[in-house]
């Protein structure tokens, strides 16, 4: 785990855009096509508004979102609509983006498994130390863990509102580069009070956050 402490939001910000352009960068000199998993909410909307105008080749990059409420992607409640609207725009505007909810559900696991592994992941985190929408005591969390579980996976959960649809555990802990992103105190104490060592078994059940903390580059400011 690398934990980087920003002193303030617009370094912050700057910082987790600098960091994931560069592993996009990095991805884009070895392979031909490149996919980015990111989160929806209010959030990594400053990252986005930053990495959106990074001169990178956007045409070899997918972006896809981690989690998806089920609503109308017009909604305001959408995360695709929030990753349209502020990542995939000026210079970023000509990535490929995959929604992660549609009508036929069996198409939409389909396009996610051809864009695996993911090269870039961006999580958020809750203050009960859930990324994606894989929430402790979620109905469908334990199918989520499966090692047989499709890519994409349904959730439910009271915190969660919405029926949610979210990557599963194993395509979130398969992810190449990692970096979390959080704000706050009580999410860094929320993550400080985990054992560190072993991202596996029934512990991540309980901290999802844990499939991806030995890996993760961790950007925090308050």
């Amino acid at each position: 785990m690398d934990f980087i402490d920003y002193p303030d939001r617009a370094q912050w910000a700057a910082g987790a855009a600098e960091a994931i352009a560069a592993d996009l960068e990095a991805a884009l000199e070895t392979q031909d096509r490149v996919t980015l998993a990111v989160p929806g909410g209010t959030t990594p909307g400053p990252v986005f508004d930053l990495l959106s105008a990074v001169p990178l080749d956007w045409a070899r990059v997918t972006v896809l979102p981690t989690d998806e409420r089920q609503v109308p992607e017009d909604s305001d409640r959408s995360n695709a609509r929030l990753i349209r609207e502020r990542l995939v725009t000026g210079p970023a505007s000509s990535a490929g983006f995959q929604p992660l909810w549609g009508e036929d559900a069996e198409t939409v696991r389909e396009a996610v498994s051809a864009l695996l592994p993911i090269d870039v992941l961006l999580l958020g985190m809750g203050a009960d130390l859930h990324v994606a929408s894989l929430f402790p005591g979620a109905e469908g969390l334990k199918a989520a863990f499966a090692l047989d579980a499709p890519p994409v996976v349904e959730i439910r959960a009271a915190a969660a509102g919405e029926p949610r649809v979210s990557l599963s555990a194993e395509v979130l802990a398969d992810a190449r580069q990692v970096h979390l992103l959080i704000a706050g105190h009580d999410k860094r104490k929320a993550l400080q009070g985990l054992p560190q060592g072993g991202s596996a078994g029934a512990g991540a059940l309980k901290a999802p956050v844990a499939l991806v903390l030995d890996r993760a580059r961790i950007h925090w400011s308050e």
